[in-house]
């Protein structure tokens, strides 16, 4: 009997905060609660707010974490599968940290500030998001998709025969404004010196030069107009099987470009 009588004193004062520890936790909540810890300093306040505190501190950690509990934010999670289907066996990390082992559906305090949030499920790679919580926020929601490479939307990667294609279509739009310029340069230079009784020495270099202005336009419409058409087919994924073939020649005073796509 002696034994049990002395026992319970030990039990109950171990569970009650002597001042020491109430000043400790005093101070130390006031830190973490500046450097933007909220939820250690709610800690920290609850210990010095404890009945057997001292009076100075118990009234002021009681305030100070009721002030808390509406400036600590909180976030829920939303996290689902390929499918659109909602997973609970999802665990969830903040900063590297283990923050929670399955998703709920209540929200979780954390403190203010940019984190990093880490989901995990069995048998789905890891998920990664980086987000922004503020002092005050409650119940912020975080939607991912966990989901195997092989379950994700499919969308082609777009073609190098798309960045060829523009290449050239560029290609033959500059060659096009340089020839012709040259060529309207030519020809004002010859109404001006012997027009209208210029000789073939003067006319066929001008002619030359018009005539290549042209076949370079063609090339270069045609080539941005394939350009787009394999981009847009390549970038919505289509078939691995799809072939494109531009082809070029040369007609009685210019030229002609047609493109052509295959399945």
């Amino acid at each position: 009997m002696a034994g049990a009588c002395c026992l319970a004193p030990a039990i109950v004062g171990a569970q009650s905060p002597d001042k020491a520890a109430c000043v400790a936790a005093y101070e130390k909540g006031q830190n973490e609660r500046k450097a933007g810890a909220l939820k250690s300093a709610k800690n920290e306040f609850a210990v010095c707010a404890d009945a057997a505190c001292p009076d100075v501190t118990k009234g002021d950690c009681t305030t100070w974490s009721a002030e808390l509990d509406g400036s600590i934010p909180s976030v829920t999670f939303i996290v689902k599968d390929a499918s659109g289907a909602d997973l609970t066996a999802v665990a969830v990390t903040i900063d590297g940290a283990p923050l929670v082992s399955a998703v709920g559906s209540t929200a979780v305090e954390v403190d203010p500030g940019s984190h990093r949030f880490g989901f995990e499920a069995a048998g789905l790679p890891r998920v990664e998001q980086t987000v922004l919580v503020r002092e005050g926020e409650k119940n912020r929601q975080i939607s991912v998709v966990l989901a195997k490479p092989s379950d994700a939307p499919r969308g082609g990667a777009i073609s190098p025969a798309t960045w060829v294609l523009a290449g050239v279509g560029g290609a033959g739009l500059a060659v096009f404004g340089v020839l012709g310029g040259l060529g309207l340069a030519e020809q004002s230079d010859a109404e001006n010196t012997c027009a209208p009784r210029c000789g073939d020495d003067v006319i066929d270099p001008i002619r030359t030069k018009f005539i290549a202005a042209d076949v370079a336009l063609s090339i270069g419409l045609a080539s941005l107009g394939a350009a787009v058409v394999v981009g847009l087919v390549t970038g919505l994924g289509s078939s691995p099987d799809a072939s494109a073939r531009l082809e070029l020649r040369t007609a009685p005073g210019g030229g002609i470009a047609s493109f052509s796509l295959g399945f």
